[in-house]
């Protein structure tokens, strides 16, 4: 057998799209994909995939549990600076990429070529628009789909709802409060889902709209920092295994209760130059992939297959 073990890095956008880039490879070359997005180092999503989806390909597997890790490890791999120390390197980050820390090789491959080892190893972040598309190769978990359900049932069961995503953080910082007095005139009566990182974000809609009808479900930091955010999800900051799963999961909810709203409002994100601060892009990977899982609902009907949670998508 032939393997690809996929080590995405970031946020949920930057994950999906390095799993599909894999996923497409794979096909290509005949290999089985292992995505495991709790690798030694990791400090993004930092659990299983398989906690919270399910494959709906075979050659797809959501854990590196799903394949005894001795005998993977055995597998001559490539990049060679790693094999049969799969799970023992060290990655470090320089200008975008990652390497192995020790022999300066890039944890990845060469997409145009085919690789005699029997084992690849991509670690790597990145985004992109295709994100959304991984998705038709997964299934929502049961326990997160009831989790989804109660959630629109709080709101609106029938899906007529506005939902708005503001990303504010010191990384990326958005200039919504212009917004604001266009959504007091425009959606004052209008039950509305805010998915934001930012506590004073949900604070000052509240404060302008009507409270009664703003829902918000994640857990914000007092003292809102880029190191709390449902897009990029970095775990830092985070101990306890129970805590880990509460963040994904929000950030999983998140992007599925605004992809399901009847209209999702969304903003570009301010430029941000100087020291130690690139360009930005236009707009969050978190808003494109809610604003392309809201424009072809059909994937979202494909990941929500479940004979009890209709959501209006038959």
């Amino acid at each position: 057998m032939r393997y690809l073990l996929c080590r995405p890095i970031g946020g949920l956008n930057d994950m999906l799209i390095q799993i599909e880039r894999c996923c497409q490879y794979a096909e290509k070359t005949k290999r089985i994909v292992i995505i495991d997005t709790n690798a030694p180092y990791t400090t993004f999503f930092r659990d299983d995939f398989s906690n919270y989806f399910e494959s709906i390909n075979k050659n797809l597997l959501l854990s590196v549990d799903s394949i005894n890790r001795e005998t993977l490890n055995q597998l001559e791999t490539y990049p060679t600076s790693i094999s049969h120390q799969i799970f023992n390197y060290e990655p470090y980050h320089v200008d975008g990429y990652f390497y192995e820390k020790d022999s300066k090789q890039l944890l990845s491959f060469d997409f145009t070529k085919d690789y005699p080892q029997p084992l690849l190893v991509h670690q790597q972040c990145g985004g992109g628009g295709y994100g959304h598309m991984t998705l038709l190769r997964l299934k929502l978990k049961q326990h997160i789909a009831l989790k989804l359900a109660e959630r629109i049932s709080l709101i609106d069961e029938s899906l007529n709802y506005h939902s708005i995503h503001i990303r504010n953080t010191s990384d990326k910082t958005t200039s919504y409060l212009d917004k604001l007095n266009t959504f007091q005139q425009m959606l004052s009566s209008e039950k509305i889902f805010l998915a934001t990182d930012n506590i004073n974000v949900l604070n000052d809609f509240k404060e302008k709209l009507n409270k009664d009808y703003i829902y918000s479900f994640s857990s914000l930091s007092k003292t809102p920092d880029v190191s709390i955010s449902s897009e990029v999800m970095p775990i830092n900051s985070i101990i306890t295994n129970q805590e880990i799963k509460q963040k994904n999961e929000d950030a999983i909810l998140d992007l599925l209760t605004l992809s399901l709203a009847k209209q999702f409002h969304f903003f570009p994100l301010d430029e941000m130059h100087g020291v130690n601060k690139s360009p930005q892009p236009k707009f969050s990977g978190f808003t494109v992939l809610a604003n392309n899982l809201f424009t072809w609902k059909i994937i979202l009907k494909s990941l929500l297959n479940s004979d009890n949670i209709i959501f209006g998508l038959n």
